[in-house]
């Protein structure tokens, strides 16, 4: 009788999280919860100083209702790069909030390319139309929306935010964002463990969903 076949644990696909609004978060595990930072404060959403990766967002005091606090600013780093992006007012006679962005420190026209392969792309808003910055470093893809409301006939004055990561950030991971990453983890990894144990076959590389070493 042959020896019983053993399965390689497969990679967890890409995990997601969201912020939005005032501002609201979806964790990575799918959790929600709400993190209103001090105006002119920034907080670290996703990082892993091992890797020398970090994703931050600065809070701004809300316009609409007292007490709340917007995204306006993000800085996404890896390594050497540097990409800032900025949510800045209208000029006179104009209604939509201005979308920039540099990498680093030049600013961006449309596209453009840095170290470690990262890409990046500014699509600004419109009447009738979202204005984005999707960062793609490979291992993490960050999405910044400023978001067109069909409702009330503008463009938002706030931004939002979507990650899509790799489940091999190098521990330990850090920010808002990092209990639910973790939890994620956790759960590609019972999930992995369980599917071995349904097909009857020994299961290798599912004690740790995240691996030491580079990506």
């Amino acid at each position: 009788m042959p020896p019983p076949r053993r399965l390689l644990a497969p990679p967890p696909p890409k995990i997601s999280a969201h912020g939005w609004g005032d501002p609201h978060f979806t964790g990575f595990d799918g959790s929600r919860f709400d993190h209103h930072g001090a105006p002119g404060t920034w907080v670290e959403l996703i990082g892993s100083a091992r890797q020398g990766y970090s994703l931050r967002a600065k809070f701004s005091a809300g316009t609409h209702v007292a007490g709340t606090t917007y995204m306006r600013s993000f800085l996404f780093v890896n390594g050497s790069s540097r990409v800032e992006v900025d949510l800045l007012p209208p000029l006179a006679g104009q209604t939509i909030w201005r979308l920039t962005a540099t990498a680093n420190g030049k600013a961006l026209a449309d596209k453009a390319n840095v170290p470690r392969d990262i890409s990046v792309l500014l699509v600004p808003a419109a009447y009738g139309k979202h204005g984005r910055v999707e960062i793609d470093a490979g291992f993490t893809r960050v999405v910044i929306i400023e978001k067109w409301r069909p409702e009330r006939k503008v463009v938002a004055d706030f931004l939002d935010v979507n990650m899509l990561t790799t489940p091999y950030l190098l521990q330990p991971v850090t920010g808002i964002l990092a209990p639910s990453y973790n939890r994620a983890l956790a759960g590609a990894a019972r999930g992995a463990v369980a599917a071995a144990a349904t097909s009857g076959s020994p299961l290798l590389g599912a004690a740790s969903a995240t691996p030491v070493g580079d990506l």
